[in-house]
């Protein structure tokens, strides 16, 4: 019903008119039904029916019908049916109430829904995979291990989830130092060799093992083969064949592949990728370098206590003790780790302050049981205490024993060094001697050899020997600059 006012037309259907312009969509047009109806024959196309609505100024909900413009896609047309269904403030809560029990069921149904619908093998190994990116973080190895144990012989990728439980005990064996889990991950991924399987991730491993035992030529081999499986592009594969070139005596080829490895982009680099660049960067002493790298570990997991404690044991070898302590302090946020105490205790011998170093390295020997370098150093460190000589003593025996059973296994340099200096420690000279004696033809070009060398003859008051080996450090320090 409507009539006019002059030059003014008014009444319901003017009312009706104006309140359903608001419900159109730009460039479309709004219709009541009974318009539509009147209409829909000549409507250029199909009007799309938006169901009873309640129109301001108006009792009763009336049904409208839109035409959209022509061209207009389904993105467009949610939006405005959107807008449409949260007018108004009930509506609007309606809805944000729906979706937060929708959420909420999501929450509450997705193990129900993981138990009823178990992942494929090739999501299983992808989301091992992903662990294993951040293997500091708690439960992560232990959890990759789980899931790739249920990985069926019979199924599909079952050699690279056998490879991927490699590199899971590998990680655990960095995290604890127990040699059963390094044994496991060298047997695993032998038997995935065994079985005419080429996979990247097995030859990995084992270049890794044996590069831990100290054999290079082996680990060269292994580290190549992962190195052609990677078609080159893989960075850490790179650093490692580097630190088998540097065992190797290979200054060249380590450089060179070096230089690949941070030239590689054909993906991202994980943060262990620089975590093991700087580890490597301080055994040649470069430590600004290897400060570089580790900070740049923090940029990509800024939650790693891991790569913090790495930063600042590296601002600790550059005399910047202040710096250093801040990481300490910001590792210690993330995790009560070994690594940390280690690190406070080597910070606190910086500063003079032997009674809290002592209580570092002891704590971080009890963190980690199987390591005879937390042993020794805590040992060492219980020495400059005296009241503490009897646990000295016991730690270092300790420590000798264990690091025994690592030399017979490597015949690593640095083992032999450490034990010649445990020994000088205690005061056995004869035993002292035999194994900084059998460290120096190992590995003289090892700048940790030569110092814990030169510690130790400094123990044994060999001057002779302290000052022969601090000209042959200083050389190679000159060399390098």
């Amino acid at each position: 019903m409507w009539w006019k006012r002059g030059d003014e037309i008014e009444g319901t259907t003017v009312v009706i008119a104006a309140r359903a312009e608001p419900f159109a969509a730009p460039g479309g047009v709004c219709l009541t039904e009974t318009a539509w109806q009147q209409t829909r024959e000549d409507l250029p196309r199909p009007a799309k029916c938006l169901g009873r609505i309640r129109a301001k100024g108006l009792r009763q909900k009336l049904v409208f019908y839109h035409v959209y413009a022509s061209g207009v896609g389904w993105p467009s047309r949610l939006e405005h049916r959107l807008r449409l269904a949260l007018r108004g403030p009930r509506n609007l809560i309606s809805a944000v109430l729906t979706v937060g029990v929708v959420l909420w069921l999501a929450v509450l149904l997705r193990p129900l829904a993981a138990w009823m619908v178990p992942a494929t093998p090739t999501q299983v190994i992808r989301t091992a995979r992903l662990r294993l990116e951040r293997y500091d973080k708690d439960d992560n190895i232990q959890a990759a291990i789980d899931e790739l144990g249920k990985v069926k012989s019979t199924d599909p990728g079952y050699p690279q989830a056998r490879s991927l439980l490699g590199l899971a005990y590998w990680r655990r064996y960095q995290q604890n130092s127990v040699v059963a889990d390094r044994s496991e991950a060298s047997n695993v991924c032998a038997l995935v060799l065994a079985s005419n399987q080429d996979v990247q991730d097995a030859h990995f491993v084992l270049g890794l093992v044996a590069l831990d035992r100290n054999r290079p030529a082996e680990a060269t081999n292994h580290l190549a083969a992962a190195n052609r499986e990677a078609k080159g592009q893989d960075g850490s594969v790179l650093v490692q064949l580097a630190a088998a070139c540097r065992l190797l005596g290979d200054v060249t080829n380590a450089t060179l592949y070096i230089a690949k490895a941070c030239q590689t982009a054909s993906k991202r680099k994980p943060w262990h990728f620089y975590n093991s660049l700087g580890v490597l960067e301080v055994r040649r002493a470069n430590n600004q370098a290897a400060y570089s790298n580790f900070l740049q570990a923090t940029t990509l997991a800024g939650d790693s206590p891991i790569a913090w404690c790495n930063v600042g044991k590296s601002l600790l070898l550059l005399g910047r003790t202040g710096e250093a302590l801040t990481c300490f302090e910001q590792a210690r946020k993330y995790g009560d780790t070994a690594e940390y105490y280690y690190d406070m205790g080597s910070y606190y011998l910086k500063i003079k302050d032997d009674l809290a170093a002592a209580d570092s390295f002891s704590k971080a020997r009890e963190l980690k049981r199987e390591d005879y370098l937390c042993q020794g150093t805590a040992g060492l460190a219980a020495l400059n205490v005296p009241a503490r000589r009897p646990q000295a003593d016991e730690y270092l025996t300790e420590a000798i024993e264990t690091a025994k059973i690592v030399l017979a296994d490597t015949e690593d340099g640095l083992v032999a060094a450490r034990l010649g200096l445990y020994y000088a420690a205690l005061g056995r000279a004869d035993e002292a001697r035999e194994y900084l004696h059998r460290a120096l033809v190992k590995s003289q070009d090892d700048f940790l050899v030569l110092y814990a060398a030169i510690e130790g003859y400094k123990r044994l008051q060999d001057s002779n020997q302290v000052r022969a080996l601090e000209k042959i450090l200083l050389a190679k320090r000159q060399e390098k600059q």
